[in-house]
């Protein structure tokens, strides 16, 4: 590994320039924006526009955003040259958050608009796509989102899209989906992959798994918890590729580089007007004509002495966006020199129109004054004469050029002892040794049992994934596993979580009781349940009396507009309920007692806070209830029975004093949400 010095000039060195004007930009910009603009719903209230460009290997795409001159409402898309639309983003504002809400459509209905919204904004994309269900709706905005499979030759893509839909307006407010056409597809057929038994087989042979020591910080004894797990060993990014069996490193690192134009002239405003396109939009490319061409500016920095650049520089990256506040046009460029061995990287911003240089800095892998300097990273005796007798347990890693910490044969993940070495002078050093008693593991199965167990919990499956090599992008076959990672307990073989638990599947199903069944309160503990909102464990316990801790762990959460299971002794669950209800005024000082059960009116008085309409309700004076039982915080009770949160029996009694039960919870939470 070299060490990288970096040399950044003075900003603003002026250059010197010939007039050009950026003849692809402009030409190739109307002509997306003809095609993009009837697909996204733009009308004649969007005044404002601006846009952005982008040059890659991958071909130009254009940053389009619509906005109205008060700014209430915006348009942002995203497009490739061909027209294809790789992002979408709506927004209006809104008069402010009027509290947490259910869905007020279907997920089908929403799933519905979602297909129609893909069909309509992007009929010419070239790859199957499946739109699945994502979660439910956001109780925050009413936003159900959805997620975009896409699929090369039958077989899913790992970078997949989504798509959001506002249950309460009935339009989609995002959308994103990946999109590359200059990427090779590098297999014909699925039907060449090896099996997942060849996989699985070239996995453990490979890449394998390593018995590590994990750790999280546990809140609930206030320290650093250590943990034996089983975990990949090579790498993150190296996977088996589904045609060969060998490893694959997918890179997610760009190649691109860019094209230039020559001269051309402004657009006939008459043209403009034919196409479509308002006033705005017209400046726009005007604007863009009078520019700088990106081959002009890539030359100019190459031939500005100030700046010393390599006359074999590459362009990686050419960007024109617009600074707004100033109505300035910029070009960020990233440059890299042909010479692998002694690479040289060069950064720019400059003004567009002008050719002034805004900011500058170039970093290569060798120092400019002293050829011949080295540095290296691996010194044992350094380490031992400051770290003592703690560097026996530091093992070199060639790998990451640092310093691993071992105890009982096992990697510690969190610990490590990092240098730098310049000329043989010790120029940088880090440790991180944890100072604690490690569980044993003397009893741990193999590392080859350690995938077996995984694979037996885990589906091995190929998928397509995007890798970027020298001569562009590639869409390459590998097989990965099944969801998101855990690792593997060492004796158990059971899969456990970062927490050090055991991962059952569970957390991924839906909430489901087995005690609800023909009950008044059914339905709405199920609606909320779809929501992810209940109690942990399969049993609801609908007649249970409620306890303060567990309603205002479901109250605090949900009126944040999030989803919450109430986690059976879970401290770090009550406490975040607890310091939220606190700061929001639902309980006062004093009032906490966690396991003390709860009245309907107090119950009621939680749920006014939580609206923040105390200030309203607290004047008991001005206010009827049709309650007859209802004497005290008359406020409370008589602004949610008109809301629709609260009502009475069937002889007309509130019973405020009556402990309330999970149930009656659930139905006054859902009519809450719903009010």
């Amino acid at each position: 590994m070299k060490k990288i010095v970096s040399l950044i000039a003075a900003a603003a060195v002026m250059m010197s320039f010939t007039s050009a004007f950026a003849e692809s930009n402009a030409d190739e910009l109307q002509k997306v924006l003809v095609s993009v603009k009837p697909r996204v719903g733009v009308t004649d209230e969007y005044t404002e526009f601006t846009s952005r460009t982008f040059a890659a290997d991958s071909g130009s795409s254009y940053m389009f955003n619509w906005s109205t001159e008060d700014g209430d409402k915006n348009i942002s898309v995203r497009a490739y040259e061909d027209g294809v639309i790789t992002s979408y983003n709506s927004y209006e504002r809104t008069d402010g958050y009027d509290g947490p809400k259910m869905a007020s459509m279907s997920a089908e209905d929403a799933k519905a608009i979602a297909e129609s919204f893909e069909d309509k904004i992007n009929p010419d994309y070239p790859y199957e796509t499946e739109i699945f269900e994502r979660g439910s709706a956001s109780l925050y905005d009413g936003v159900r989102n959805f997620g975009i499979t896409v699929y090369i030759d039958g077989v899913p893509l790992s970078e997949t899209g989504s798509i959001g839909v506002d249950t309460v307006k009935g339009t989609v407010t995002s959308y994103s989906v990946w999109y590359n056409p200059a990427a090779a597809v590098d297999f014909e057929s699925a039907d060449a992959f090896i099996g997942a038994d060849a996989a699985k087989s070239a996995y453990k042979e490979k890449l394998g798994m390593e018995l590590v020591y994990s750790s999280f910080y546990d809140y609930d004894t206030d320290k650093l918890t250590f943990y034996p797990a089983y975990v990949q060993k090579s790498s993150y990014g190296r996977y088996i590729n589904a045609l060969t069996g060998e490893v694959e490193d997918i890179n997610r690192n760009y190649y691109v580089s860019t094209s230039g134009g020559g001269a051309t002239a402004n657009m006939k405003a008459e043209d403009a007007l034919e196409s479509g396109l308002s006033p705005r939009e017209i400046e726009e490319i005007d604007n863009i004509n009078g520019l700088i061409s990106k081959a002009d500016i890539e030359q100019q920095i190459k031939g500005n002495k100030t700046l010393a650049v390599p006359s074999d520089m590459k362009a990686e990256r050419v960007n024109l966006y617009k600074d707004t506040s100033e109505d300035i046009y910029f070009y960020n460029i990233s440059m890299t020199s042909s010479d692998k061995d002694n690479a040289v990287y060069v950064r720019v911003t400059a003004n567009a129109k002008t050719g002034e240089i805004i900011s500058f800095s170039m970093s290569r892998d060798y120092d400019v004054n002293e050829k011949d300097i080295e540095y290296t990273y691996k010194n044992d005796d350094i380490l031992k004469a400051l770290a003592g007798g703690k560097s026996g347990e530091f093992v070199y890693n060639e790998e990451t050029s640092g310093y691993d910490r071992y105890v009982n044969g096992a990697r510690v993940e969190r610990d490590g002892a990092y240098m730098t070495l310049t000329n043989g002078v010790l120029t940088n050093y880090s440790i991180t040794y944890s100072d604690v008693e490690f569980p044993s593991i003397d009893d741990a199965m193999t590392a080859d049992e350690a995938a077996d167990a995984f694979f037996t919990q885990k589906e091995y499956k190929p998928v397509c994934m995007e890798t970027y090599r020298e001569d562009g992008a590639h869409i390459v076959p590998v097989y990965a596993y099944d969801g998101s990672y855990t690792s593997v307990n060492p004796f158990t073989g059971k899969l456990i979580d970062w927490r050090n638990q055991e991962v059952t599947g569970a957390e991924d199903e839906p909430l489901s009781y087995s005690d609800i069944s023909g009950h008044y309160a059914e339905s709405y503990i199920n609606a909320l349940a779809e929501y992810g909102i209940g109690f942990e464990g399969g049993s609801f316990k609908p007649d249970e009396k409620i306890t303060q801790s567990d309603l205002l762990t479901l109250l605090t959460f949900v009126s944040g507009g999030e989803s919450v299971i109430v986690r059976y002794g879970s401290t770090e669950q009550i406490d975040a309920a607890y310091a939220r209800a606190a700061a929001g005024n639902i309980i006062k000082e004093n009032e906490r007692a966690d396991d003390a059960v709860i009245t309907r009116e107090t119950a009621s008085i939680y749920l006014i806070r939580a609206i923040g309409a105390e200030e309203y309700a607290k004047y008991d004076d001005i206010y009827v209830t049709p309650y007859s039982d209802v004497t005290e915080n008359k406020g409370y009770i008589a602004l949610l029975t008109a809301m629709g949160v609260v009502k009475g029996d069937d002889s007309g009694s509130f019973n405020p004093k009556r402990e309330i039960t999970r149930a009656e919870f659930a139905v006054m939470l859902y009519n809450y949400l719903n009010r």
